[in-house]
């Protein structure tokens, strides 16, 4: 959806202005992380080193560049860490309530959001001067991010239009739920039904084996620093 709006830019190719989406959510994920560094350090150049690490780091790169589904994933990571960072300082429960509209959105693009989300929320409803013990303002918290699911619904609208090509079936509700649940991958998986079982732990070993290359080697002594002053 956000691909169309971008195509109608009155510059480059149809392709080119797909691709820049990539790049505009880039950008936006190195504004709430260099955001959120500043918060926490205060400290202006290594705020800029950390992001510049971000931003030049070879996956992250590759995919700024080309239409896919990861910087978008990126940007919401970095506004839900930026704003769980700001109500953690501030203490304003209009944040939570972003963050959870934020959420629902976010896993209307990658259900990985996940990872981040739930964590996140979990720490703040167990910290009982939150506030959100409170049935009411549970149910508050949980329909917002219902409210950010919203562009699911563009999916019901595009089944009656009998679309050319649409990924799954979605003219019916089990093809929904199909979709919604990820089932052609796997519903809490990463990958097909046909892949090895052992593929998370290979991901989870690729990860580790690769995390010299993503930092560009000078991250690591960054990270073992970073370790070292949290102990």
């Amino acid at each position: 959806m956000i691909g169309k709006i971008f195509s109608f830019l009155p510059i480059g190719t149809v392709g080119w202005r797909v691709n820049l989406v990539s790049a505009v959510f880039s950008l936006g994920s190195c504004f709430f992380l260099y955001l959120t560094l500043f918060r926490l350090t205060k400290n202006t150049a290594a705020c800029i080193l950390a992001t510049g690490l971000f931003a030049f780091s070879p996956l992250v790169w590759r995919y700024s560049i080309l239409a896919e589904v990861f910087t978008l994933n990126n940007f919401f990571v970095t506004l839900l860490i930026y704003l769980f960072v700001r109500y953690q300082q501030e203490r304003h429960m209009k944040l939570v309530y972003i963050m959870g509209f934020v959420f629902g959105l976010g896993l209307s693009n990658h259900h990985t959001l996940l990872f981040v989300g739930v964590p996140l929320g979990v720490y703040i409803l167990s910290q009982k001067d939150s506030g959100f013990l409170k049935p009411i303002n549970f149910l508050k918290l949980f329909l917002v991010s219902v409210v950010g699911l919203l562009p699911y619904a563009y999916l019901i609208w595009a089944s009656s239009h009998t679309p050319l090509i649409a990924w799954g079936d979605i003219t019916s509700v089990d093809g929904f739920l199909k979709h919604f649940l990820r089932r052609e991958y796997g519903t809490f998986k990463l990958a097909t039904e046909g892949t090895d079982k052992n593929q998370l732990w290979y991901g989870l070993w690729y990860f580790v084996e690769s995390l010299s290359l993503q930092a560009m080697y000078v991250g690591l002594f960054f990270i073992g620093t970073g370790l070292y002053l949290l102990m």
